[in-house]
């Protein structure tokens, strides 16, 4: 994952459009969980889009990595 110039955790270019914002306090980037998987559909159909984020995006955990917002 690229890191943005004050040193946050960003996804790749294609997900530029999901960040939600930063939260506050840790500075750590937000992706909408929707989006994302909106941006997988284009190239999966829904059930492997929803393991590709669950096993490939979400599941990437640490200090500074980003938060996912499921508004649903």
């Amino acid at each position: 994952m690229p890191f943005n110039e004050d040193g946050v955790l960003l996804l790749p270019g294609e997900f530029k459009e999901c960040l939600m914002g930063f939260e506050v306090h840790s500075n750590v980037a937000i992706y909408s969980k929707d989006k994302i998987i909106e941006v997988l559909l284009k190239n999966m159909n829904y059930e492997e889009a929803l393991e590709h984020f669950y096993y490939n995006i979400c599941g990437s955990r640490g200090e500074g990595f980003p938060i996912y917002l499921e508004t649903e």
